[in-house]
């Protein structure tokens, strides 16, 4: 699921982008490539010089509306080194080296061709948002990163310890699951997909649309064998609940939700990656486990 996002940010801002004056803000022409975006805010903070680190949020739309991908909070802030602009230099990169600190902007790119990336179906262009949040120049940038690295670490020893008793919980409640134990505690969704509430939260429904925040730890059905959690990175996921960044069947499930609820998820294969799988990790035809903690939801 991470590498996904990554893959497609990455898509994204090797893109060339064509935006058009919305009458309200001002379209700027990027000297190098010639290429437009529109600046939506003017920021009044400093502007970069080669050599500086500029840290910039991002928000990726498709024109149907739906949240493509989002890094809005400072843990998930983009970052990219000021460098000399020359003929390599791709226009959305030039456009960020422009940027001072405060300054929002907005480009657009088309999507050519029938062939759609997963997630990226029924759009036809990319609406993106960029917020310059700060710049920095080396030496400030050096110690931001040493104090994140020094925070991560302290939160990584004590998640070690939480990953090891979530991996024991989940292994308990697949087996009670597959002895029949859990009865009528299971509940299951229109489509198939069961869920069991470990622990019942007294937060908001998560609804289609709202921005949430979980920690996951994933299992084959089958065996058992972990194949992806958060809980061992100390970071949880964010993502937009309802709207395709996720397998059908999380997706589904979710709706089922409250903010702090602590529930098991099984997940048929057709509802997560289908036939195929995607090995090695993932066989073919693959029923999944999740257990999931809603940490977090953003109406």
């Amino acid at each position: 699921m991470r590498y996904s996002i990554i893959v497609l940010l990455a898509a994204v801002l090797l893109g060339a982008c064509k935006t058009s004056d919305n009458g309200a803000s001002k379209v700027v022409k990027l000297k190098q490539s010639g290429k437009e975006y529109t600046v939506l805010k003017k920021g009044k903070g400093k502007k970069g010089n080669v050599g500086d680190f500029i840290l910039f949020s991002l928000v990726i739309k498709g024109n149907n509306g739906k949240t493509v991908v989002e890094r809005t909070d400072e843990a998930s802030w983009a970052k990219e080194e000021i460098k000399a602009v020359d003929s390599t230099t791709i226009p959305v990169i030039e456009m960020i080296y422009t940027l001072s600190e405060g300054d929002s902007v907005k480009m657009e790119k088309p999507i050519t061709g029938d062939k759609r990336s997963p997630g990226l179906e029924g759009i036809d262009t990319l609406i993106y948002l960029i917020k310059a949040e700060e710049i920095l120049d080396k030496a400030a940038m050096d110690k931001k990163v040493a104090e994140e690295k020094a925070k991560q670490a302290k939160k990584l020893e004590g998640a070690k310890v939480v990953e090891a008793e979530i991996a024991k919980k989940v292994a308990g409640t697949l087996d009670d699951y597959k002895a029949g134990k859990l009865g009528s505690k299971i509940k299951k969704t229109e489509n198939g997909v069961e869920f069991y509430i470990n622990e019942k939260g007294s937060g908001p429904k998560v609804e289609k649309g709202n921005k949430v925040e979980v920690a996951y730890y994933g299992v084959l059905k089958e065996d058992g064998k972990m194949f992806d959690n958060s809980f061992g990175r100390a970071q949880d996921l964010p993502f937009t609940a309802g709207m395709g960044q996720m397998i059908k069947g999380w997706d589904e499930a979710m709706l089922y939700l409250n903010e702090g609820d602590k529930a098991t998820v099984f997940i048929p294969y057709k509802l997560a990656y289908g036939e195929a799988g995607r090995p090695p990790v993932i066989p073919a035809k693959a029923d999944l486990v999740f257990y999931i903690e809603v940490h977090k939801v953003k109406k």
